[in-house]
């Protein structure tokens, strides 16, 4: 603001001297406006620049310190507050700068101000020995901290594997319970199955053995042909059983088709032509096999494998080194026979059985009743032999055939058997 006032003044001056110039020199000639040129040079300064000198720097008074009191200095440059080091703040770092009415003294003649920085020393020197030891204790507890967590993870990590392998170990217990349980229910249950099959067969087969054994005396009774015979549980007698077995097969022999019944011819009805029927044709009797009637007839037998090359390794023994069997003679000794096998054999187990039907030759095939009646039939024919071995029938043949009289017809003794 004050530079545009000087410029204004000055602008003024020079226009009325201008005015004033073209005056004089209309009106007063040449010397008028030479005199007016140098006045006015004169006159455009004041009278106090023109003779101080406007061009000289201005005089400024001299620095004087508030703290102190002292001129040459400010207040943050006062030696007492800041000390000797400090005195040069601020200032040119040139040599030929020399501080005016700055006074050096001895930092010996300032035993206050020695003290002080004493103090300040040994003040920080236990604020940082302070510092560094709070550091420590931070970082000490920040590592016991972090380990103490690691403990934790590494021992919540070992908890949750063991309880995993628990867990592991009480499934595979339970898993292991849970099959012998049904180990245990299937045997049962085979088990069962099994004495219900036998008990089936065996009471048919006794119902049948007893009805025809009560047929064969009612009818020897009746014909007279033979004494009635008691049977005992006693089995020590077998003069009796021989010389029954011995009736039985002679009747039997003559229980055989020689010729068919002759019928008379047909007479015709009208004159219509005789009715011509097929000839019927009847299965030839002759000796049956006494394996078909065994047990096995409501079973069919098990297919015999094919016949092994014989070694002397695999040869059965001798038959006078085989263990003896012991069975009583006769009919009903033989039936008896039969139901302790069946008994007997069906406590065991299919590895027993196999074992058994690898001792006995016997083919392992099928259920485990075909097998047990296999076996049964094998023994049974060890024990009592065939028909070539002996003249003695069969007890199912001898007892199908002793239900025939002697007198019926053909057809009649076919419905019978």
């Amino acid at each position: 603001m004050s530079g545009s006032g000087y410029r204004d003044n000055r602008d003024y001056r020079r226009s009325s001297e201008r005015d004033r110039t073209y005056d004089d020199g209309r009106y007063g000639g040449r010397d008028a406006a030479c005199k007016r040129g140098r006045d006015g040079r004169r006159n455009r300064y004041p009278e106090d620049e023109r003779s101080t000198g406007y061009r000289e720097g201005v005089t400024r008074p001299q620095v004087t310190c508030f703290e102190c009191g002292e001129p040459g200095h400010y207040r943050n440059q006062c030696p007492t507050l800041i000390g000797e080091s400090s005195t040069q703040r601020g200032r040119s770092a040139s040599p030929g700068y020399v501080a005016r009415g700055v006074v050096k003294r001895p930092s010996s003649e300032e035993p206050a101000l020695r003290k002080q920085l004493e103090v300040l020393t040994s003040t920080m020197a236990s604020m940082k020995s302070f510092i560094d030891a709070e550091q420590a204790r931070k970082d000490k507890e920040e590592r016991q901290r972090k380990e103490s967590k690691k403990r934790e993870q590494e021992k919540a990590e070992q908890l949750r594997r063991e309880t995993e392998e628990q867990l592991v170990r009480e499934r595979r217990a339970r898993k292991k319970e849970d099959k012998k349980k049904k180990e245990a229910e299937d045997r049962a249950a085979l088990r069962k199955e099994l004495r219900m099959d036998m008990r089936l067969h065996m009471g048919a087969m006794c119902e049948g053995v007893h009805d025809r054994i009560i047929q064969t005396m009612l009818s020897e009774g009746k014909k007279g042909k033979a004494k009635t015979t008691e049977y005992n549980s006693d089995y020590s007698d077998g003069d009796s059983d021989d010389s029954e077995v011995q009736a039985l097969s002679e009747q039997t022999e003559r229980l055989m088709i020689s010729e068919k019944r002759k019928r008379g011819e047909e007479e015709c009805g009208g004159d219509s032509p005789p009715i011509v029927t097929p000839t019927k044709r009847f299965t030839k009797r002759g000796v049956l096999d006494p394996k078909k009637l065994l047990l096995s007839v409501r079973h069919q037998p098990l297919k015999k494998p094919s016949p092994k090359r014989m070694t002397p390794a695999s040869l059965p023994p001798p038959l006078s080194k085989r263990k003896k069997i012991p069975a009583s003679p006769g009919l009903k000794g033989k039936l008896c026979y039969v139901q302790d096998n069946l008994r007997n054999l069906g406590s065991f187990n299919k590895d027993e059985l196999k074992t058994i039907c690898r001792v006995e030759d016997v083919a392992f095939e099928g259920k485990k009743m075909d097998i047990i009646l296999a076996i049964t039939e094998k023994q049974a024919h060890v024990a009592y032999g065939t028909d070539a071995e002996s003249d003695d029938k069969t007890t199912a043949e001898v007892l199908a055939q002793e239900n025939l009289p002697e007198g019926n017809s053909d057809e009649d003794k076919g419905s019978e058997l």
